[in-house]
């Protein structure tokens, strides 16, 4: 359900703070249940239902085969930066606007949908304000991914398979790795629904492993479904993740050490279950890491950064063939 809209905000985020700073990028009452989820072995993700709600219904996911979304994500994030003793200028990252198609190929008996997904337009926004020049850097990196596509299937409880992305010439190493890295966790940016019934008011827990760039996080996820209209569902999320103190090995052999990475965050978002993604969104994250970069023989330097990033979902109609 939401797969390439957290996905894209997560590669985006890396790629800004790559540019901004040359740095490596950072990116009611009812007992509860709890169940390990058979399709995500990997990263084992469970799901604890918190509140079964009023009125309890079973949620999944119906598409229908020949059925395409356009979305459109617009983040806006600012950064604060300090190396050493040295505090870096603050910086006002350019608005991002990024377009992207899903199509959904086929739909099994089971209810597993075999979907495509494309990037299709990205653009820049530089305002008055913004940092200078990091718009026409992200714009050049950027620029590679248009028509980019790859294959993945969701099942009808919106977990999601790894994507297999089809690389143009044209797409940055960076983005590249980035996009592989988290392909193989990508069950935990999409948004599992439980096995149990829910109703308004209910409440469901997400909790799993991240591996993106090599940093290992735990993500915990809060859904409260706030409103049901038949497959229409008004949801709050709130999303907290965590990294433990780790040694990271980066591109280029150069080594980093994780002291602390943490974010939180809270959206409102629509969610119709007869297509594959939201039909609209709004959502807040606040960031923080410390981290110690290798700078020259036996030399280390100290990373401090706090980010914050707001993201619009805009979801035009979907069609069919």
């Amino acid at each position: 359900m939401k797969l390439p809209i957290v996905f894209a905000l997560t590669m985006l985020f890396g790629a800004s703070t790559a540019l901004a700073q040359n740095t490596p990028p950072v990116p009611g009452g009812d007992a509860p249940t709890t169940q390990a989820d058979a399709k995500a072995p990997a990263s084992d993700m469970k799901i604890t239902v918190l509140k079964v709600g009023e009125n309890p219904a079973e949620l999944r996911m119906k598409p229908v085969a020949g059925t395409d979304v356009t979305l459109t994500v617009t983040t806006k994030m600012s950064m604060t930066t300090k190396m050493g003793d040295n505090a870096l200028p603050a910086q006002s990252i350019p608005t991002l606007v990024m377009t992207l198609k899903q199509s959904v190929e086929s739909v099994d008996p089971d209810g597993t949908a075999h979907c495509k997904v494309t990037f299709t337009a990205f653009q820049v926004k530089q305002e008055a304000g913004d940092t200078p020049g990091i718009g026409d850097m992200i714009d050049k990196m950027m620029k590679g991914l248009i028509n980019l596509s790859g294959d993945f299937t969701i099942s009808d409880r919106g977990i999601s398979s790894p994507v297999n992305w089809v690389f143009g010439p044209d797409v940055a190493p960076m983005i590249r790795s980035q996009m592989e890295s988290m392909s193989q966790s990508m069950d935990q940016f999409s948004l599992p629904l439980p096995k149990e019934a829910i109703g308004e008011g209910g409440q469901w827990k997400i909790v799993g492993q991240i591996d993106t760039q090599g940093i290992k996080l735990e993500q915990t996820r809060t859904v409260t479904l706030n409103k049901r209209n038949q497959s229409i569902l008004d949801l709050t999320i709130d999303v907290s993740q965590t990294a433990k103190p780790q040694d990271v090995s980066m591109p280029g052999g150069q080594k980093m050490h994780v002291d602390s990475m943490s974010a939180t965050g809270t959206g409102q978002v629509t969610v119709d279950l007869a297509m594959l993604g939201a039909t609209s969104g709004m959502s807040e994250v606040k960031s923080h890491s410390k981290m110690e970069i290798e700078a020259g023989p036996g030399g280390k330097q100290t990373l401090v950064q706090d980010a914050s990033i707001t993201v619009k979902i805009d979801t035009a109609p979907s069609t069919s063939s």
